[in-house]
């Protein structure tokens, strides 16, 4: 059984925002990998808007079309030097629980130490020196790409148990994560904190279904993202949409419940 399978898609009920893990340049990050598997997703990243969406395969997918077009029109020319061809990403997503030592201000922010383990003295201005660092102690998300979790496959390999040579198990013990640069330069590797091995136990109601949390278009709203459309009007236009159907679906169901009682009525 493999670690990483796209079940098929789902309808989710009610949205709840999603964290993701915050990985700090020069900043120890501490987590506990909640998931026996992560779940796989064939992305695209869009330069043009700054943002990455889900492939929706060769013959759905606007952006595999247009870069089928490319490749017809100028065989033999290698991907990397075709314009406009927007190449398609293995991402991984896991759910995560975040034990890195942060300060929490009264307003909930989450303020990270510095590159030298040091906190800053303000948050927005306002004085933190008097608030005591804690775990932040919250599941999100970590989603990165085949080096990372080509990390994490090995260290699973790697770190076994010393009288069987069965693999402990990610979930078994926590991982640190080291990074340098920043943006898509960033290089993070990966160091098995085997001592901290305590039990974490969390809601699964807290779990975040993973396959729901990358950001999906239709064909139609993909076009419209890659004529230049903002994704933000995409997004407004969508959840406008929705709510006028949410509107006609109460509708319906109080008329559904009139023609009931009318039948007791009778």
């Amino acid at each position: 059984m493999s670690f990483a399978e796209i079940p098929e898609r789902k309808e989710f009920g009610e949205f709840k925002q999603t964290y993701f893990l915050k990985i700090v340049p020069n900043v120890p990050t501490r987590i506990r990998i909640l998931d026996d598997r992560a779940y796989r997703v064939y992305k695209h990243y869009i330069p043009s808007q700054r943002v990455s969406i889900v492939c929706l395969g060769e013959n759905e997918c606007p952006v595999c079309i247009q870069n089928r077009k490319l490749i017809e029109a100028s065989p033999g020319v290698p991907y990397s030097r075709l314009d406009g061809f927007i190449s398609k990403q293995n991402r991984y997503l896991v759910n995560v629980y975040n034990r890195t030592e942060v300060k929490i201000t009264p307003e909930g922010d989450v303020v990270y130490p510095k590159m030298n383990g040091q906190f800053p003295a303000a948050h927005d201005g306002v004085d933190i020196t008097q608030i005591k660092p804690q775990p932040l102690n919250r599941v999100e998300v970590l989603e990165r790409g085949v080096t990372l979790f080509g990390q994490f496959n090995a260290i699973y390999e790697s770190v076994v148990n010393q009288e069987t040579g069965e693999p402990l198990g990610l979930n078994n013990f926590d991982l640190v994560l080291t990074a340098s640069g920043k943006g898509r330069n960033m290089n993070i590797a990966v160091i098995p904190a085997t001592h901290f091995n305590d039990e974490v136990s969390v809601d699964p109601d807290d779990l975040y279904a993973l396959e729901a949390v990358p950001l999906q278009l239709s064909p139609d709203e993909i076009w419209r993202l890659l004529n230049g459309e903002q994704l933000r009007d995409i997004l407004e236009q969508r959840h406008a949409e929705d709510a006028e159907l949410v509107s006609a679906e109460k509708v319906v169901a109080g008329e559904l419940d009139s023609d009931t009682l009318d039948l007791f009525d009778e």
